[in-house]
Parts: structure tokens; sequence; C-alpha cells
């Protein structure tokens, strides 16, 4: 029997199981840094569908094992969401799962809890139908919505896992991505002089001098090296805010937060650099701001706000056998593109060197909103491809 066929009538068979465990785990809330509960039920689902190893590391990533040797290769798809915002604005509730015409609804379906369902009975797949190749790591990630990477990073570097190459299941509309552009969050403080408003000659007003800096912002935006794969570097100023004793009284101090996306060429040093240099920086403080929110297991890893970017080439092992995977399991030439958001690829590939791609269900136009919802059938495929990549990759 054809694998891809073989594959499916164990994934038809277990479809339900895998649609009860989506449903479980929305209906577990799981903002960044409240996983315990998503994580712990994600191991006991790994622990029946036949994982070697099942546990819940330091920072609290679900992680699960199966296989042995070469090559070893790692499915992730983060945990945590985003909040649910104003739940009046929901169709269906958001922590219920409700599943209706082939599609789960609620808070994380799309981003990224039915990655995850769909990997782990993918990888359950696989070894049903006798298909298990090498080493696989399964890690439902920590963190991914506030620190881009640190869960998967922690996994990497503290956890012990050693993969030969790293798929990031976060939504692709299944496509393959095979790269995206790096990010920092930098926080800009400007100086002024409180007085009272009737006076402001007295003072000396923040909000006035932040004008010409914002201007240099939006300028310096215009002029960013531009790369033909992952695209243009940005800079926007994405919020202002202030620090003043009242509504009579000027402002002791004016804050703009920078969202600054990096592209190739582009790195953090030359990205502070630029915004000192602006109008108006001088005497302001260019800082890139730094993460050390509690885990859910009380760990606190203090990292600074930078992701790096990073790109496979087409012609790269792992590029290679990724489109092989995906003509063996969807039955036709994929779509290659890149995320314009950003992954735990930046931990993997953009700080580690590992090789990675980025593919999974869930479309961009569902997640974080009001109608979050995945395709079964989108999940089912993805499957096949997470069942195949192993034996594919070690082949290639």
């Amino acid at each position: 029997m054809e694998k891809k066929q073989q594959l499916m009538q164990i994934l038809n068979r277990d479809r339900e199981q895998m649609v009860t465990f989506l449903r479980d785990i929305i209906a577990l809330p799981s903002p960044s840094g409240t996983e315990k509960e998503a994580a712990a039920r994600t191991v006991r689902e790994m622990q029946h569908c036949g994982f070697d190893k099942a546990y819940i590391d330091g920072i609290g990533n679900a992680i699960g094992m199966i296989g042995s040797g070469a090559p070893a290769v790692l499915f992730d798809a983060h945990i945590d969401t985003v909040g649910i915002h104003d739940r009046a604005l929901w169709q269906h509730d958001p922590y219920k799962g409700k599943y209706e015409n082939g599609q789960v609804y609620g808070r994380g379906a799309a981003e990224n809890k039915g990655a995850l369902a769909s990997i782990i009975y993918g990888v359950k797949a696989m070894k049903d139908a006798g298909l298990l190749s090498g080493t696989v790591y399964v890690t439902g990630s920590v963190f991914e919505e506030d620190c881009d990477g640190l869960g998967l990073w922690h996994a990497l570097t503290k956890t012990g896992l050693k993969p030969d190459c790293v798929v990031v299941g976060k939504f692709t509309g299944l496509k393959i991505m095979r790269g995206q552009r790096g990010r920092m969050e930098i926080k800009i403080t400007i100086p002024g002089k409180s007085c009272h408003a009737s006076t402001p000659e007295e003072g000396v007003n923040p909000i006035y001098k932040a004008l010409p800096l914002i201007a240099g912002i939006e300028k310096l935006n215009r002029k960013l090296k531009k790369d033909k794969f992952l695209g243009k570097g940005t800079v926007a100023v994405t919020q202002i805010s202030v620090k003043s004793p009242g509504f009579n009284r000027l402002a002791h101090e004016a804050y703009l937060s920078i969202d600054r996306r990096l592209t190739v060429g582009e790195t953090k040093q030359l990205a502070m650099k630029q915004l000192k240099a602006l109008p108006g920086a001088k005497g302001a403080v260019v800082e890139l701001l730094t993460y050390e929110k509690p885990a859910c297991t009380g760990l606190v890893q203090k990292v600074e706000k930078y992701f790096p970017g990073w790109s496979m080439p087409e012609d790269s092992k792992i590029v290679k056998a990724a489109v092989e995977t995906y003509k063996a399991a969807i039955g036709k030439k994929p779509v290659i593109d890149k995320w314009t958001v950003s992954s735990n690829g930046v931990s993997s590939c953009g700080l580690l060197g590992i090789p990675t791609v980025g593919f999974g269900p869930g479309e961009k136009r569902y997640i974080h909103g009001y109608d979050d919802r995945i395709s079964v059938e989108d999940m089912l495929k993805a499957a096949v491809f997470y069942a195949l990549f192993p034996g594919i990759y070690r082949s290639a």
C-alpha cells in the first residue's frame, strides 16, 4: 500500500481522537506564562500516543521523544496563545473548542494548538505505519507569543535536545516557509522638565523634543536595506506615552516604543546606532528591552528582546526534503515562501544555526482574531507531511 494511503487510513481512524485533544487544549487558557495545564494535557496525549518519553521541562515546555539514532528531527508548535480581548465579539465560545462543519473554533486553533495536535498524531501515524525513522522530538513550546523562541531556545540549550533539523509548525496555510526577518523591541526615553502648563516656558516639554525624532524614524524607514527574499527592513513608532504629574503639568519624560524589523545584512548593533544618530536623539536613552516574566514553572529567564532573522537556501538539504515531502503528502508542488511575522525559528536557526523550515496548518487570516479556527482536513494533510518528513530527510 502506498505510504500516503496507509497514513491517511490511520489518521482517519484517529481523527476524532485528534479533534478531541485539540478541543481539550483549546479549553485550557494558556497565555504566555500560564501554559501549565495545557502542557500537562499535551504530555498525557503524547503518552497515550505511544511516545517513548513525555515530560515537562524547566521552563514549562511539553516535550515528547520517540525512536533513536539519526537523523534527529524536531517538530515544534507553541502551546501559548494571545488573550481573547473582547469576549462579546466572539461568535463561538473561545474556550470551548466547538467542532462544526469540519472546523474547530477557539483561541489558539489557528495559532498554534491545531498544529500541535497535527504533529502529535502525525508522529503517532508514522509509528503505527512502521515508518519511524531516527529520533523524533516534539515540543509544545511556551512563551512564543510574548518572547519569540524563548521556550524552544530553552529546550535546545538547557533540556538537552540535539536535533539535526527543526520543522516549526506555526501556521503557514500549508506553504513551506524558509525564513523570516528578525525583529527588536526598543524603547526611547526623552527627558524633559516638568512645570505648570500655564507657564510652559519654565519647563522643557519632552513631547515637543520627541517630534523631530519621530520624523527622523519615519524617514529612516524609507532608507533601510532590502533583501530579494526576506524583503526590506522596517522601523516604526508603535506607542507614545509620558510620565506626568497631571493634566495641567508638562511631562517629566516621554517614551517611544519602536518595532524594528531586520533584513539580511542588518544587525542589532546597526539598528541601535541608526536610532541614536537621528535628530532629536541627543540626550535621549535608546535601549533594547528585556523580557523576564516568570514561566509557569516559576523559572525566570532574562533575555533581550532581540529575535534574529534567518533564511535557508532553496538548495539546502532541509528545503529540498520539505519539497519532496510535500509532493508525497499533498500530491503537488509546494509554494515556498517566508513568514512576515516572527516564529520560533529565531532560536533554532537565527541564534543556534540549526537548519529550519516552517510548515503547518492554519491560515493567517484567522490568527489572533475573534473567529480563530482551523480546518481538520488541513490538519490531516499536515499530519501526513510530518509523518513522512523524517524518512525523506534521511534520504535527501
